[in-house]
C-alpha cells in the first residue's frame, strides 16, 4: 500500500480545497441579516445571498461597496464583525486568486481601513 507524503500533489490539492471550503465567506455562518436587495437581473434576493454571490464571483470591489453601505443598517459590533470576516476571507484567498485580483497585503489593509472609516 503506498503512503502519502506532505509533498504529494494530490494531498496538496485536497488540502487547498478543504481549507478554502472551511474559510468560505458564507454569511449564514456569521448570522447577520443584510436585508433584501435587487441583483443584476432585478430579482429581489437576500443581502446575504447577494454578498455571497459577489464574493464567489470575485467581485471584491462591489462586495466592499455593499459592505460599506451596511454601516447604516447594522450595529457597530455587527458591522465590525462583517468587516473582519470579509478581510479574513481576502487574506486567506489562494495566492493566485489574490494576484489575479490585485490583492496584496497593502491593498487588503487599505480595504480594511476604508471599511473601518466612519462615513455617514
Amino acid at each position: 500500500m503506498p503512503s502519502v507524503f506532505n509533498n504529494d500533489d494530490l494531498l496538496r490539492q485536497i488540502r487547498k480545497t478543504t481549507t478554502g471550503m472551511d474559510k468560505a465567506f458564507k454569511l449564514e455562518n456569521i448570522k447577520l441579516d443584510l436585508g433584501k436587495v435587487k441583483d443584476e437581473t432585478g430579482q429581489e434576493i437576500s443581502g446575504n445571498a447577494y454578498l455571497d454571490h459577489l464574493v464567489e464571483a470575485e467581485k471584491f470591489d462591489q462586495a466592499e461597496e455593499f459592505i460599506s453601505q451596511q454601516l447604516k443598517h447594522l450595529s457597530n459590533y455587527q458591522y465590525d464583525h462583517l468587516v473582519d470576516n470579509f478581510v479574513a476571507y481576502l487574506q486567506n484567498l489562494a495566492p493566485e486568486v489574490q494576484e489575479r485580483n490585485g490583492l496584496d497585503a497593502a491593498k487588503i489593509k487599505a480595504i480594511r481601513q476604508g471599511l473601518r472609516d466612519f462615513k455617514w
